[in-house]
């Protein structure tokens, strides 16, 4: 069970957003590397250009979920937050409100290839599968440090009185 109050979760409308400039993001590193591949393809003369024009969609999807997993993977162990994440002022925390450690951000990644997991945080609790399965939550910042701020006044009360 969780000892993080509800009220510091991010909201689903954080969530979406999050998931919406997540995506965007992911497609102009898509892009990016695209550019790269065109650029060194024509500068170098070598034939990068046609190994891709020539995958198979299997290899296509390898290649997209390795590119995923390595933006998720690199953004979340790093800073506990991805761009969408730092744009709406949450991140991802275990449930005791400490880093995630880097096993539980491989699960929480691993999660998001489950079919339909994106909509899974539209649920009445607002957190999805690769959430609860990975045993982590998205805080919003800034109502998580107010929390802990109230708390520690209040401990301090408490110590004070005694």
């Amino acid at each position: 069970m969780s000892s993080i109050p509800k009220e510091v979760l991010a909201n689903k409308s954080q969530r979406f957003i999050n998931f919406c400039i997540d995506f965007i993001v992911r497609m102009v590193i898509f892009l990016g590397i695209g550019i790269v591949i065109g650029i060194a393809d024509q500068f170098f003369m070598t034939d990068y250009v046609s190994f891709f024009e020539n995958m198979n969609r299997l290899q296509e999807i390898f290649i997209e979920l390795l590119l995923v997993s390595v933006y998720y993977l690199l953004m979340e162990i790093l800073t506990a937050r991805t761009i969408g994440k730092y744009i709406t002022g949450t991140m991802v925390v275990d449930q005791n409100g400490n880093k995630a450690s880097s096993q539980h951000i491989a699960l929480r990644t691993l999660c998001r290839f489950v079919p339909f997991d994106p909509l899974s945080f539209l649920g009445q609790d607002g957190s999805g599968w690769h959430d609860k399965w990975s045993k982590t939550l998205v805080i919003d910042v800034k109502k998580f440090n107010e929390d802990k701020r109230r708390r520690h006044e209040f401990e301090e009360l408490g110590a004070s009185e005694e």
